[in-house]
């Protein structure tokens, strides 16, 4: 069982998880930038939807324009992450 879970931490630690996590960071980010967001500009939205009546509503079902959400909960999740690797490096 300690080996199981020491080969586990030590793959999700890799450099290698590390750059496909970034990879699909990059790609996930994508969409936000493509199409206009509700929170930084409704007038681009209100335009984007009248300007593409068909895919509109569908891209709105998927919350494409709701992606540059603010989390705020997500800054104290990424310290108790960072806090618990270097723990179990120690």
């Amino acid at each position: 069982m300690k080996a199981t879970l020491r080969r586990w931490w030590r793959q999700l630690t890799s450099m290698r998880t590390a750059l496909v996590l970034l990879l699909f960071l990059a790609i996930a980010a994508v969409p936000g930038s493509i199409w206009p967001q509700r929170n930084v500009s409704i007038e681009q939205v209100n335009q984007y939807v009248a300007q593409n009546p068909t895919l509109a509503p569908t891209l709105d079902r998927l919350w494409a324009f709701d992606l540059a959400v603010v989390r705020r909960d997500l800054p104290a999740a990424v310290h108790v992450l960072g806090g618990l690797s270097r723990a179990a490096d120690a």
